[in-house]
């Protein structure tokens, strides 16, 4: 917890510190037996405190306190930056189930481990002692890979990718960064690697030069543009890709896709009556049926998205952005916010960090200054980053600092 309370963050890459101030290898095991220990010591005392459990006359005000701040000591630590295990087991605490709001901030916890997209939430940005950081990584050409600091506003180089050099897309799993891309502009096949270990490593190689990746549940969903195809790849069993489960929609040309809940929202690029809109088509993954939106005004080329631990966004090139939301039947309408900008620009990506957004796209001279918005609905300041030679998408991940120089 926050300032004079638990942490729960854990130590990274299997190093603790001694108390000589040492390092020395610590098993997965022991890690999550460490923050559990340190956790329920906090669930114990408050657990002692109860008044139910004391006389009144008996207890004493700090005792008091420890069980009325319970709940938000909880929202201020990071939870998410706990294993899945052990916030499993800590669902499961007397106190824990006996508190709903309680409950509700360890089951997002959960949720966002589930997930796996990369997004952050407040309780998974790691403090500055950390030996991880949150990083926006991008392919900036020729297999050259690059990491935005969300603390220190600057970029750092990884570990070069020579198999990545054209049309590559990143995407994360399980916490984990993959580059898919190919060497050559003529090759009709595309590499996949895992960056682990401060290194590269190939996984497998899938079919196709033009491919979009999106994590969802234990999968990574592949979609082929060339062959309008969507096929399913599991890293942790590279025997069960199943390839063209799925086809893409065929009118309009492919551009952009996202996971909204079980939903995959396609973005098609329409020229209608000489004005260019956006189709979009949505997959329900559950059911497996295809239904068909209403366009949006502006344009779906360079159309990028980002989340911001509640709200799922879209931006187009033109500065039009809008805010998904459910609807009563069970859908998703798209609630225009208002413009950004009013020019347009190519757009690689963006990360939400904190109240702050950062884009990337190509040569930076041609973006709006960095301003803070002033729509109601958009309360984020814009940064903006950018360089002409970027062959990928840019998207939140988190990174050991060791990797990075």
């Amino acid at each position: 917890l926050d300032d004079n309370c638990v942490c729960l963050e854990q130590p990274i890459q299997g190093k603790d510190l001694s108390t000589d101030g040492t390092k020395k290898e610590v098993s997965p095991e022991e890690t999550d037996s460490k923050t559990e220990s340190t956790v329920s010591q906090v669930l114990d005392q408050t657990e002692k405190s109860d008044p139910l459990q004391q006389n009144n006359n008996m207890k004493r005000k700090v005792d008091g306190e420890r069980h009325t701040y319970l709940v938000p000591l909880l929202d201020a630590a990071r939870t998410c930056l706990a294993s899945a295990s052990f916030l499993g087991r800590l669902v499961k605490h007397r106190l824990i189930e006996a508190n709903p709001q309680a409950k509700t901030i360890i089951l997002n916890a959960i949720i966002y481990h589930t997930y796996r997209n990369g997004t952050w939430s407040k309780a998974a940005l790691h403090r500055d002692c950390s030996e991880l950081g949150n990083f926006g990584v991008v392919c900036s050409g020729a297999g050259k890979f690059d990491a935005y600091s969300m603390t220190e506003d600057t970029f750092l180089s990884m570990k070069n990718c020579p198999g990545c050099v054209h049309s590559v897309h990143l995407v994360v799993f399980d916490d984990e960064l993959y580059a898919c891309g190919r060497k050559a502009k003529k090759d009709v096949t595309s590499k996949l690697f895992l960056f682990r270990g401060n290194a590269w490593k190939k996984v497998t190689e899938i079919p196709g030069g033009q491919l979009f990746l999106l994590s969802y549940n234990n999968s990574i969903l592949v979609l082929n543009s060339e062959r309008k195809i969507i096929s399913s790849l599991k890293p942790k069993e590279m025997d069960k890709f199943q390839e063209n489960f799925e086809t893409l929609p065929e009118n309009g040309k492919f551009e952009y896709a996202l996971l909204y809940d079980s939903k995959l929202l396609v973005f098609l690029a329409e020229n209608v009556e000489g004005i260019e809109e956006t189709a979009v088509h949505c997959l329900d993954l559950l059911n497996m049926n295809w239904t068909k939106f209403k366009n949006l005004e502006g344009p779906a080329k360079h159309l990028i998205s980002f989340q911001d631990g509640e709200n799922h966004y879209v931006i187009q090139r033109n500065g039009n952005a809008w805010r998904l939301e459910n609807t009563k039947v069970k859908l998703v309408s798209f609630h225009f916010i208002g413009k950004l900008w009013t020019s347009d620009v190519v757009l690689h990506g963006a990360v939400h960090y904190k109240d702050r957004l950062t884009l990337f796209g190509d040569d930076p001279t041609n973006y709006p200054e960095n301003t803070e918005s002033d729509l109601p609905d958009f309360p984020y300041s814009s940064n903006f980053w950018g360089q002409n030679d970027t062959c990928s998408n840019f998207l939140p991940v988190i990174l050991a600092k060791s990797c990075l120089s």
